[in-house]
């Protein structure tokens, strides 16, 4: 392979005319080599966004306690014996846990489109069940 003696700074146009002296087949060396080097970096961008994306929607659920305490709301209200004060509070986490839910929706779509699959087969994927309970 043939070497080309690059300073530590370069511009696009003094490499460009470099590479237009070198012979075809260096030129198609560089280009396979250049097409390796973005296919890995998109690959590791694609991976890191993937495991962003994973961790984001794991996080998008109510904590413990407030997912017991909602548990605890919700059969108290079934039961109809939710206080006033409790049923406003329940209120706040129905509303809290909407909002969650619908940005993990958001965050599987985003990963959904980045792993080129729909939504329904990533869900598969990550066991999620839909809402209406079918798979």
């Amino acid at each position: 392979m043939s070497k080309i003696t690059v300073q530590s700074e370069i511009d696009l146009q003094t490499l460009l005319t470099r590479l237009f002296q070198m012979k075809i087949y260096e030129l198609e060396s560089i280009a396979q080599e250049l097409n390796a080097l973005t296919v890995r970096k998109k690959h590791k961008t694609s991976k890191s966004q993937d495991a962003e994306l994973l961790l984001s929607i794991n996080e998008c659920v109510l904590n413990v306690e407030k997912l017991r305490k909602y548990k605890v709301l919700l059969q108290k209200l079934e039961n109809e014996m939710i206080t006033e004060k409790e049923s406003f509070i329940f209120l706040n986490l129905v509303k809290e846990e909407e909002g969650l839910r619908n940005q993990r929706i958001g965050y599987m779509v985003q990963l959904a489109q980045l792993r080129q699959i729909s939504l329904g087969e990533l869900m598969v994927e990550l066991g999620i069940t839909p809402p209406n309970g079918k798979k």
